[in-house]
């Protein structure tokens, strides 16, 4: 079996066949099927559901990696401040 992933859905108004396209894994070829509209907008349903979902992660990514940041400025703040007491300590 050749592993396939799904390439797009073209939908067409008042038809009552739907093609989706799928196309190899690291491979060139690629090919159509006939369904109906029914299971055409279900894949798509899926397919938007999923793209929302990797949305949804990378926003909670970018904010964890903001509060990461912000905390790192923090501490190299309060890194330099407790250099400027060893300093003064010392000298």
């Amino acid at each position: 079996m050749i592993p396939v992933e799904l390439s797009r859905i073209v939908f067409r108004d008042n038809a009552d066949q739907q093609y989706i396209y799928l196309r190899e894994i690291g491979g060139l070829r690629g090919f159509p099927i006939v369904i109906g509209s029914n299971e055409a907008m279900e894949i798509r349903r899926k397919v938007m559901d999923l793209s929302q979902l990797v949305s949804k992660e990378e926003s909670e990514i970018e904010e964890k990696f903001e509060r990461l940041e912000t905390a790192q400025n923090e501490l190299d703040k309060l890194l330099e401040l407790y250099d400027v007491k060893l300093a003064a300590l010392e000298s």
